[in-house]
């Protein structure tokens, strides 16, 4: 069989452990949405699904977020420090942290004040803030992933 299209993509999904009737989880996926700017989370059942629909073959599929790696994918949005791996992980972690976060908005804030940033630059970053926690608990609690990945094939249209 011939395929005239091949291609992988990495998708954000809810994982077969989300719960559209657990609270905490429609909250969870809430954040995602609203402080990423995602109209509606997917899950990986959804987005198999979709693939199929349209005609594609799912040739391997898999959760990169669950591998068993020793640091998290989201360390960096955690504000954990302990686990920083450069330099510059110090900066981004800390960034993260209560204190760091203050500090950011609140050096955004003046900076919007004074015209220096654009009208509407804290808001974003309040959004994101959101996002970041809704992102590091849906992790935690395994009903979220940012890494789930596809292969999937077309097959050639028949002449």
């Amino acid at each position: 069989q011939h395929f005239a299209f091949q291609f992988g993509l990495y998708e954000w999904c809810m994982t077969d452990k989300w719960d559209a009737k657990n609270a905490e989880h429609k909250r969870i996926a809430h954040g995602i949405e609203v402080g990423d700017g995602i109209p509606e989370m997917r899950t990986i059942a959804q987005a198999r699904s979709a693939l199929k629909t349209v005609g594609f073959q799912i040739k391997e599929e898999q959760d990169l977020a669950d591998v068993g790696d020793r640091v998290p994918w989201y360390y960096p949005l955690a504000g954990d420090l302990r686990q920083c791996q450069t330099t510059w992980d110090m900066f981004t972690c800390w960034r993260m942290t209560r204190f760091g976060s203050f500090t950011t908005q609140s050096a955004v804030r003046v900076l919007e004040f004074f015209k220096l940033a654009p009208k509407g630059t804290f808001d974003i970053g309040e959004s994101l803030k959101v996002a970041a926690e809704a992102l590091v608990a849906g992790a935690k609690a395994g009903v979220f992933t940012p890494m789930m990945h596809f292969v999937a094939t077309k097959p050639a249209a028949k002449d």
